[in-house]
């Protein structure tokens, strides 16, 4: 995940399926053994997009492959 992307800025992927970023959440990370609380790594992020009026979400790795 070396290119996160932009929020507000339009992508589109070879096939012309055009998309705009409404948000860009952190994830990853999960619980430590034995406790509640989070471990400090965060591993990647998911990808809210918009086209139409209907609402997707991808993962980060996958908006990359098909986006970026």
């Amino acid at each position: 995940m070396k290119n996160i992307p932009e929020v507000g800025k339009a992508y589109t992927d070879k096939l012309g399926f055009t998309v705009i970023v409404t948000a860009v959440t952190r994830s990853g990370g999960g619980k430590a053994y034995g406790g509640d609380t989070r471990k400090g790594k965060l591993t990647g992020h998911t990808v809210s997009a918009e086209r139409n009026g209907v609402a997707y979400n991808f993962g980060g790795q996958a908006f990359e492959r098909r986006f970026m």
